[in-house]
């Protein structure tokens, strides 16, 4: 027996079940939730066997004695054994779990291999599904990442390249921190119609995220409900951020906007922030794009030639509008803000001084 192949609907390899299989090579798991004791043990030839993302628990000497170079311990696991990697004299251990689960027997790797904790790895832990024109994949989460810190999705998959963040991809994700997007991703987000749609991101964990300048097309309600979110960073080259972008994130107090961005359309509603500069350059303010308590101040361009109704507000009695129009251009309706305290003909020296 030199490889095996086990099946999807097989959820238990029983103890020593291949153990002193001295001339198997390759293992294969579809579907395994528990490994006993001693299953592979004595297999010493052993040198490709992965890991399922549906595996629970490893035995006590699961794998002693094969001869793998590298092994990933999906994050998954949360029992092992003790003594299961003994005698493993070439093992490096990939552990997607941060630190040792206390699950795990103290003794789970007796010989100190080397481990790396916090191991990331996209080809397990993402989900890749082709576009209608099989040039591009859509990626997005599975059930077994929900746990995760820190997700990166890779520029391309299988010599093709990742192109967009699926719909509901990362949604309800509350243990996720950070997102590292490539300049691959070209669309976050596709909105079909209000009963189908799921926001990427809304109400997960993120505390700040970088969107690059490849993104072209968006679908509404990004970051919605992302109540950790603090720091916004939306690179050159992106033209239009879509209603509900950040609506409700509450701890959101930084945003770096690009030159390049033409429209805001409801993007910042109920956050955070105390202040916003709008970059040079910017053209249209859309309805409800920009409120929250604790807006002080705002610094809007020349550039701005619309602005909808009502579309800046804050509660907060300091709040001003620095505008760099000497009066209220022809294409800003009569109720764009209730703010009464607005300053044409406005510098940026002013703004910052305030």
């Amino acid at each position: 027996l030199t490889s095996i192949l086990v099946p999807s609907n097989v959820t238990t390899i029983n103890d020593s079940t291949f153990s002193n299989c001295t001339s198997l090579s390759t293992v294969t798991l579809k579907g395994v939730v528990d490994i006993g004791d001693s299953a592979f043990s004595r297999c010493s030839t052993l040198t490709d066997i992965t890991l399922p993302n549906t595996l629970i628990s490893i035995g006590s000497l699961a794998f002693n004695r094969i001869s793998q170079d590298n092994i990933i311990i999906p994050i998954s696991v949360t029992s092992i054994d003790i003594n299961a990697f003994y005698n493993c004299n070439n093992l490096v251990i990939y552990c997607e779990a941060s630190s040792k689960p206390n699950g795990w027997n103290n003794n789970w790797n007796p010989d100190n291999r080397p481990v790396v904790w916090g191991y990331y790895n996209p080809t397990t832990n993402l989900t890749f599904t082709l576009n209608d024109a099989q040039s591009g994949y859509l990626v997005s989460g599975n059930s077994n990442v929900k746990n995760l810190s820190k997700i990166v999705i890779p520029f391309e998959h299988n010599g093709k390249p990742v192109v967009q963040i699926a719909n509901g991809a990362f949604n309800g994700y509350t243990q996720l921190k950070e997102i590292v997007i490539p300049y691959s991703i070209e669309t976050i987000g596709v909105f079909t119609d209000i009963f189908d749609y799921k926001s990427p991101f809304r109400g997960s964990g993120l505390t700040s995220v970088v969107i690059p300048g490849s993104v072209k097309n968006w679908g509404p309600d990004i970051f919605r409900d992302c109540t950790s979110l603090a720091k916004i960073t939306v690179e050159e080259g992106v033209t239009i951020l879509p209603g509900g972008f950040a609506t409700n994130c509450t701890a959101l107090n930084e945003v770096n906007l690009p030159s390049t961005l033409k429209t805001i359309g409801g993007a910042f509603v109920n956050v955070g922030l105390t202040e916003l500069m709008l970059p040079d350059g910017l053209e249209t303010i859309s309805i409800f794009s920009i409120s929250g308590n604790n807006l002080r101040k705002i610094y809007i361009p020349a550039s701005v030639i619309t602005i909808d109704y009502p579309a800046i507000g804050s509660t907060n009695v300091e709040f001003r509008i620095y505008c760099e129009a000497t009066s209220k251009p022809s294409g800003w309706v009569d109720e764009w803000t209730d703010c009464t305290n607005i300053i044409w003909n406005a510098k940026i020296e002013d703004y910052n001084k305030y």
